[in-house]
Parts: C-alpha cells; structure tokens; sequence
C-alpha cells in the first residue's frame, strides 16, 4: 500500500493516508476548502440557494482552483522535505 500511495499521481493521492483506505484524494480536498470559502461568501448563498447553474458553475470553479493548486505544489516545493 505505501508504494502505491508514495507513486499515485498528485491529483489521486491521498490528503490523509493511512495503512487502512486511501480516505479522500488531495485534489477532492483541496476543491472542498475553495467550496468552503465561496460558500461562505454571502452573494454566493444569495444567489445559488434557487439557482443549480450557479452551484454546478462554483463547483466546476472548485475544482479549477484544487488544480491550480495541485499545479502550484509540483513547482513551488523542495523536492524533499528537510
């Protein structure tokens, strides 16, 4: 199981691996912080409460935000942690 966690690729691997599952994948944690933050905005809770284009709209933006980030991480760290 670590081989297959240490080799999945960035967007698949774990946010908070175990020896037991695999639990949610970094990229589907990463969109759930940004939904949580436009959510949290008062416009968006104004507008997408009766409105589902607008929610599908935030989430597809979501998940454009996890992959910006996911993208940001393979360039902006060390390679190794010291």
């Amino acid at each position: 199981m670590a081989d297959e966690i240490e080799n999945a690729p960035p967007e698949s691997e774990p946010a908070f691996p175990c020896d037991q599952h695999f639990g949610i994948s970094t990229r589907d944690y990463f969109a759930a912080a940004a939904m949580t933050g436009f959510c949290a905005s008062a416009e968006f809770a104004t507008k997408a409460y009766d409105n589902a284009s607008i929610r599908a709209q935030t989430a597809h933006a979501a998940y454009a935000v996890a992959d910006a980030m996911l993208s940001a991480r393979l360039y902006a760290l060390p390679a190794k942690w010291p």
